[in-house]
């Protein structure tokens, strides 16, 4: 996906490359588009490396992802795990609050007695 998408700007880039390589001493190295692969702590990390112009990478980020997630799709035995988080809620009943006695009840109370 990402080699069709970046194919036209690798093209140009292999035109040029040897002129830019001698001219400011670089090496640009690998034009063709690879993937990172690391082991993280909710699978794994996939990181696409691909040469595009710099106008277009939005525009062709959003279309590897989408033909990415079409392709998961089309496996019906590829599911794909997010990460989830779980709360519980318990609710107890607490007894009723005593209310406090006005000043006015306390001195009627004070005369009963």
């Amino acid at each position: 996906m990402a080699q069709r998408v970046s194919s036209e700007f690798v093209e140009k880039a292999r035109a040029s490359q040897e002129r830019v390589s001698r001219r400011f001493h670089i090496n640009l190295g690998t034009l063709t588009p690879y993937v990172y692969v690391s082991i993280a702590g909710n699978g794994v990390d996939l990181v696409l490396r691909y040469l595009t112009e710099i106008r277009r990478r939005r525009l062709g980020h959003d279309q590897i992802c989408r033909e990415i997630l079409e392709a998961f799709d089309r496996e019906p035995s590829l599911d794909l795990a997010y990460p989830t988080t779980r709360s519980v809620t318990q609710t107890r009943t607490l007894p009723p609050t005593p209310q406090p006695v006005s000043p006015s009840l306390r001195s009627e109370r004070a005369d009963h007695e």
